[in-house]
């Protein structure tokens, strides 16, 4: 947690506290020493732990994505915090004002990877099964998407 973003894929706001979780990719990945049932249980326990720090923390705005700019050129921290109906990024926290504006049963309903009511009346939701990240064939990115009513996140590569 801390204020410094450089090399994090943020632009540069000084006041914007954040809280960053990682972990090697490789080991979500699917092996081949036919171990998929730990491997799916690391992949649940990921999107668990964010759930968990989303009821603790109670965020205004939480996203999460593998690889690339965290946000589009045109696009604040700010402004995206304060939308209620934000684009759709692979790791979501929804606050009780964006449920309500998009309906309640339709994000608990989304045909996501994971979705999490949170004691704040939040909810938060995994759009895919991590490592999977949206913009790839096969992916229910854009199924969710179009169920919320919500744009897909415009997001920059960096490598």
């Amino acid at each position: 947690m801390g204020f410094d973003r450089t090399g994090l894929g943020f632009p540069s706001h000084q006041s914007t506290p954040y809280l960053e979780f990682t972990t090697w990719i490789y080991a979500l990945q699917n092996p081949d020493d036919g171990h998929i049932d730990r491997v799916k249980q690391r992949r649940r326990g990921f999107a668990e732990i964010h759930a968990k720090a989303a009821d603790i923390l109670d965020p205004q705005w939480g996203f999460g994505r593998r690889g690339g700019l965290a946000i589009g050129e045109d696009e604040t921290v700010e402004d995206l915090a304060t939308r209620t109906k934000p684009p759709l990024y692979e790791y979501n926290v929804f606050r009780p004002e964006t449920l309500e504006a998009i309906g309640r049963e339709q994000v608990l309903s989304a045909p996501a990877y994971y979705v999490e009511e949170l004691d704040s009346g939040g909810v938060f939701m995994a759009v895919t099964e991590p490592p999977k990240q949206c913009g790839h064939e096969g992916q229910q990115c854009e199924e969710v998407a179009d169920q919320l009513g919500l744009s897909l996140a415009k997001t920059e590569r960096y490598h």
